[in-house]
């Protein structure tokens, strides 16, 4: 039997069984779930409300972020996040887009809104800043309409939105310029039309392109999703367009931006590869620990939700922040209650998520996406926090699945518990981080190794002159 035939048996499986799981749906499962509901002006009113109170957290969050004066200078402290680069591109065409190779159209799509802001007389730091701030915005927003579409009542959709707001990804990561808030942008259209069940082709291929342009392994959601609605021919003609349409920007985007590389190029694709994963890493003495693939899952499934103190590593020749291998102190509460809500949330998330044959189909795919950010995660990667905001809506998402488990009351206690204990938690940890970040700027060979040096890596890029400066001078 040819690979292909098996590819379209495969496809078959799924849309008889999504079919099957509708009409399974309609019995028992009644009284579990009701008709998805039409969208009226309070759930846009609530939507608006949720998008207000994640603005008002970016923007505490960037006000506790501004003294770390080495954020924007200084590569990798921030969880290794490349702040300065972001900033750069959105703001700077003739910058250094090399990274293009793994987010394939983030400079032609984010740097109109930065240079129309840069030109109405915004610093390039406050034009990035207020670019992430208005997609955290949309993300709490658009989650509650997914949670919407699945049936969850409308005051229930809004509580597992704040859980979302209040996380320790979201906190995190909208508290400096970085694609993260926007790479989870990417992926939510994908779970809406995967919840909602009917809608067109068009909507399908923008859905598919849209989790494909910020970060390449994002793509994973859009395929899972249009694999589970749609056969074998619907799949590829969705799949090819949305890769026709992404190839098209990349390669005028190549045209437009300095150094900006065309995604499908398999180079970029295995220097990121060969440079990043865990064992690669640990080889080269790049970890302060071994490697360990179980510490990544937590980092990622658990601590995403709610993180466990902040600490400074020595990971090769740099100083970053991360959270990999912490552990709340004795003496701690707030932490460890909320912690500890979020696993036995996840769990009742999982047996509401079983027992609703009727959304089935949905939470295949959300645990096929869980699944497969675990695998990727669990080796490729040096501070898997980094990633964390790509996986926390769908952790959210399966979370939520606990209203229509038989624990419904005891998961939405659970999720009052995450939302208070974890997210008081979560902004000390904040506080912390950003204090960390600026005694880690102070250090005499950060400012030399970890520097902003644009261009893309290779022998005669300026950070090998730096490196050997900062030898000479013997700092450690």
């Amino acid at each position: 039997m040819s690979t292909a035939t098996v590819i379209r048996n495969a496809f078959d499986v799924f849309e008889k069984f999504g079919r099957r799981a509708d009409r399974d749906g309609q019995g028992e499962e009644r009284a579990i779930l009701s008709p998805p509901p039409a969208f009226t002006p309070a759930d846009f009113v609530i939507a608006a409300v949720l998008g207000g109170l994640a603005v008002a957290l970016s923007i505490f969050g960037f006000h506790l972020t501004r003294h770390a004066y080495g954020l924007l200078q200084f590569q990798d402290i921030w969880f290794q996040a490349d702040i300065a680069r972001v900033v750069d591109n959105m703001t700077n065409a003739g910058g250094s887009h090399w990274r293009t190779a793994v987010h394939p159209v983030t400079s032609i799509l984010l740097y109109p809104f930065g240079a129309l802001l840069t030109g109405l007389g915004l610093s390039p730091l406050q034009a990035g800043r207020l670019i992430v701030v208005g997609f955290c915005a949309l993300n709490p927003a658009l989650l509650f309409f997914v949670l919407r579409q699945i049936a969850l009542p409308r005051g229930i959709a809004a509580l597992f939105a704040v859980l979302f707001i209040v996380s320790a990804s979201t906190m995190f990561w909208s508290s400096v310029v970085e694609l993260y808030p926007i790479g989870c942008f990417s992926l939510l259209p994908s779970l809406f039309l995967l919840a909602r069940r009917a809608a067109s082709r068009g909507w399908w291929i923008v859905a598919s392109a849209l989790s494909l342009s910020i970060t390449v392994t994002n793509w994973m959601v859009g395929l899972v999703a249009t694999a589970l609605r749609w056969n074998f021919r619907g799949f590829l003609f969705i799949t090819l367009a949305a890769l026709a349409i992404v190839s098209c920007l990349s390669v005028a985007q190549a045209l437009l931006f300095k150094e900006a590389r065309i995604f499908l190029n398999p180079h970029g694709l295995a220097w990121d590869a060969v440079n990043f994963s865990g064992p690669s890493l640990q080889r080269r003495g790049y970890l302060e620990k071994p490697w360990n693939p179980l510490a990544n899952l937590q980092v990622l499934y658990i601590d995403s939700a709610v993180t466990p103190p902040i600490r400074v590593e020595k990971e090769g020749l740099e100083y970053v922040e991360t959270n990999q291998g912490s552990r709340f102190p004795d003496g701690s509460y707030w932490g460890p209650a909320g912690l500890a809500a979020w696993v036995l949330l996840l769990v009742l998330g999982i047996a509401g998520a079983i027992r609703n044959r009727a959304l089935r189909p949905f939470f295949i795919g959300v645990g096929l996406m869980l699944l497969g950010n675990g695998i990727l995660h669990s080796i490729y990667g040096q501070v898997t926090f980094l990633y964390s905001m790509h996986v926390i809506p769908l952790l959210t998402i399966l979370a939520a699945a606990s209203w229509f488990g038989r624990g419904r009351w005891l998961g939405m206690g659970l999720a009052a518990i995450v939302i208070t204990a974890g997210g008081w938690s979560n902004w000390v940890q904040l506080h912390r981080s950003a204090d960390l970040a600026a005694s880690i700027a102070r250090k005499p060979c950060v400012s030399v190794l970890q520097a902003y040096y644009p261009g893309t890596p290779g022998p005669n890029h300026p950070w090998n002159s730096a490196l050997a400066a900062c030898v000479s001078a013997g700092f450690r």
